[in-house]
């Protein structure tokens, strides 16, 4: 597999320098804004301008990175990330807020990445013999790593100086999926050592950056079994065999925050909300991404908890929301009966990607953020650019190619272009 990715990239080298160029582009005309922002009161400065801990990289600094989770959360390196910033920049928030905007393009850059890998496995013919599906890869993967960078979903984690943990976790997830397809595909052992090495450090730094990859371990096990189809040639203890670092990173950093969550005295506990109305909203947590992708409109930075008497299948919200979550897992089951596989598997990663922050356990006042769709929806994003991939190869045996190709794209590109205006605008907020 990586060998097939290297030679991939090697025989199409200008497009991959189009996509930079393309990727860079709209990420700079989107998010430029942000470098004119301000810090805000909401965690900036408890992260960032007001923490003394983190103006200056001394060893009782970094110890107090290390261990420090006074805040609920334990994230260190996200507070080393922060250090280095204001080491280059002090606190001027313009260099912040760069560093989010490059992080972003490297997330979109990496999404890309992964759509070529996914489709690489994939595929029985090779794409890097058949210049033409090597194109029409290209197009389409470049037009859904814009989309999902220029999404006005994403502006939150780009914008807000003191989410930075969101992208830098969603960077080394990234790489430790893609490390994954590599050492799945690795023929000597020497190389599957060193990808196996790769995948648990950037699973560690995944975890040291924010909470939310503690499921990575279920991530990858999913991944074994579809698109990877590793479960028919390895038996299951293996497969839960070598996940157990993983495993264990992942349960330690959840016991950490657990912890500090329950000194920190705000996590809304049982009394408050009962299992029961926990699952109604937890059912709305799952379904608040897809909406809000679909139609990205009254995006705000707080989405508070209901009250009590709100949480009941009478409120639309949540028995549409119960209804949805069902009726999608009744049709991804059929899919997969139909051989159509993609579908459940994609399910699976965003229900695994997406529980931490659904709502089954809440904190505070909130019910759930715009940037917890960052991770989730790209397991969408993916089998919508796999389902086009495959549309347009049977399009074009029947059809020019190019025209079919050129119609696909000019559609993909308006739609980016509206979201990109709205994303911009509430760059500015």
């Amino acid at each position: 597999m990586r060998e097939e990715f290297v030679a991939f990239l090697s025989t199409s080298a200008p497009l991959a320098l189009v996509a930079l160029a393309v990727v860079v582009g709209a990420l700079a005309l989107v998010f430029a804004g942000c470098l004119d922002n301000e810090f805000i009161t909401w965690d900036d400065d408890i992260y960032i301008y007001a923490n003394p801990h983190l103006q200056s990289l001394t060893v009782d600094n970094l110890y107090w990175m290390l261990t420090n989770a006074s805040w609920m959360y334990w994230h260190p390196l996200a507070y080393f990330s922060h250090a280095i910033d204001f080491t280059i920049g002090g606190a001027n928030p313009r260099v912040h807020h760069l560093t989010s905007v490059l992080l972003h393009g490297v997330n979109v850059l990496l999404v890309l990445g992964l759509f070529i890998v996914v489709l690489l496995d994939s595929r029985r013919r090779r794409p890097a013999k058949d210049p033409q599906l090597q194109y029409g890869i290209w197009a389409i993967g470049i037009a859904l790593a814009v989309l999902f960078g220029v999404h006005p979903l994403r502006v939150e984690s780009v914008a807000w100086a003191a989410e930075k943990k969101d992208l830098l976790c969603a960077l080394f997830v990234l790489v430790a999926v893609i490390m994954h397809f590599f050492y799945a595909d690795a023929r000597s052992g020497r190389e599957r050592k060193l990808l196996y090495g790769c995948l648990c450090v950037a699973a560690g730094l995944a975890l040291l950056s924010k909470a939310m990859a503690v499921t990575l371990p279920a991530l990858l096990l999913i991944l074994d079994v579809y698109p990877l189809r590793r479960h028919e040639r390895l038996p299951l203890r293996a497969l839960l065999l070598e996940k157990l670092p993983v495993a264990a990173m992942s349960f330690a950093v959840l016991l950490i925050n657990v912890l500090s969550v329950k000194d920190a005295d705000r996590v809304v506990t049982a009394g408050v909300i009962g299992w029961s109305d926990r699952l109604l909203l937890a059912s709305w947590g799952f379904v608040f991404p897809f909406a809000k992708t679909l139609w990205p409109t009254d995006l705000v930075p707080i989405y508070p908890l209901p009250l009590p008497a709100e949480l009941t299948l009478s409120n639309p919200r949540y028995l549409f929301s119960a209804l949805a979550l069902v009726a999608m897992t009744l049709f991804c089951g059929f899919q997969w009966r139909r051989g159509s596989r993609g579908w459940l598997a994609a399910w699976a990663c965003y229900l695994v990607l997406m529980t931490p922050v659904s709502g089954l356990r809440t904190l505070g006042s909130i019910a759930t953020a715009d940037r917890f769709a960052y991770l989730p929806m790209l397991s969408f994003t993916l089998l919508a650019g796999a389902g086009l991939v495959c549309r347009w190869q049977r399009a074009r045996e029947r059809y020019s190619p190019r025209l079919v190709m050129t119609g696909l794209c000019l559609a993909l590109a308006t739609i980016a272009t509206v979201l990109g205006f709205r994303a911009a605008a509430q760059v500015e907020v």
